[in-house]
């Protein structure tokens, strides 16, 4: 730390600083994990300036522009407040990425150290850099107050390397070290899939991990692929109901995998419809119904009616001798 703070500063034409494709660039991984405080930091900028240099390094293939390290929302002030240049605190092409990460983490520390989706990123931003297992191990593991332990830093990785989406939602709702590490178990498409719904369904960790669960399961009882599950008519079609609720949705979808998870379930049900089928006869104002989680032991019978006479042939229908046999033996097959 002591070595960066004693760097020379110069000041720096804004176009030779490299912010977007810096590879030192941690603050905007972040970016998703923080909320926007841009505003205020703007508001403090256009009342005192830049009171402090930005940190950049020379690259090692002797370009004019530099790498930009740290002050990124300082540099997007000053490119927004149409600057020629600002002053940047320059390292050397030889200064050690080892030492930039420490530092990093040190300046970091708070959002770093406040989930394990963040000590994972950062974690996964130093294996990018190049360095050395060892180093990860004995110098950044620590850093982070984490024990330096190989197995560790193979489990961090294997988190880093969750979808984007699924690691801000780690990170949202705190998860812990083991249910983030359970969730790279999964297919890659199917985390990435599912969480493209969030906003569409109510997704809490504990339902988050059981649709997966779900979705795992019959994937590998049917023998199926994720893309033809997903696909499947009665999955798509609650998906895409733009008339239900997130948690309607919520609740449908968990129903519906709750059945195909459970073969039982899912022949009597298939019984149950043949019988409907029987019952409703093509009719128009007539629809039965019943719990498809079969927890309740009834059926539903419905008419919708514009006039007496539809009443009347309605119960004329459900009198017969057809509709009798089947509304009874659907009544057995739920009691059974």
């Amino acid at each position: 730390m002591h070595m960066i703070r004693n760097q020379m500063i110069k000041r720096i034409p804004l176009d030779r600083i490299m912010a977007q494709g810096s590879r030192y660039a941690l603050s905007r991984r972040f970016e998703p994990f923080v909320e926007q405080v841009s505003s205020g930091l703007a508001l403090n900028l256009d009342q005192a300036g830049l009171l402090m240099p930005v940190l950049a390094k020379l690259p090692p293939n002797n370009s004019q522009h530099l790498h930009l390290i740290d002050g990124f929302k300082r540099y997007q002030w000053a490119c927004r407040k149409g600057l020629s240049g600002i002053d940047v605190k320059i390292l050397a092409q030889d200064f050690p990425d080892l030492k930039i990460a420490t530092y990093l983490a040190h300046e970091h520390a708070g959002i770093i150290s406040s989930t394990i989706a963040a000590k994972a990123l950062f974690i996964t931003f130093c294996s990018g850099l190049g360095l050395e297992n060892e180093d990860l191990i004995e110098i950044i593991l620590p850093a982070i107050g984490l024990p330096a332990q190989r197995s560790l830093l193979d489990k961090y990785r294997r988190i880093g390397a969750l979808p984007q989406e699924v690691l801000s939602f780690c990170h949202e709702k705190s998860l812990s070290f083991k249910r983030c590490l359970n969730l790279t178990y999964h297919d890659r498409k199917l985390l990435a899939w599912l969480m493209g719904y969030r906003n569409a369904l109510h997704l809490t960790a504990t339902i988050f991990q059981e649709l997966l669960d779900a979705f795992d399961e019959i994937m590998r009882r049917k023998e199926m692929s994720f893309h033809d599950l997903k696909d499947t008519q009665d999955i798509s079609k609650i998906l895409k109901d733009e008339a239900l609720s997130a948690s309607e949705k919520t609740a449908r979808l968990r129903g519906m995998l709750r059945l195909l998870r459970q073969p039982t379930l899912t022949a009597i049900n298939a019984d149950l419809d043949k019988w409907r089928c029987q019952v409703e006869g093509g009719n128009q104002v007539l629809s039965i119904g019943w719990d498809r989680s079969l927890e309740y032991e009834h059926v539903e019978i419905r008419a919708r009616i514009t006039d007496m006479a539809q009443l009347e042939a309605v119960m004329e229908h459900l009198q017969s001798d057809r509709s009798l046999s089947a509304i009874n033996k659907m009544l057995e097959r739920l009691k059974a």
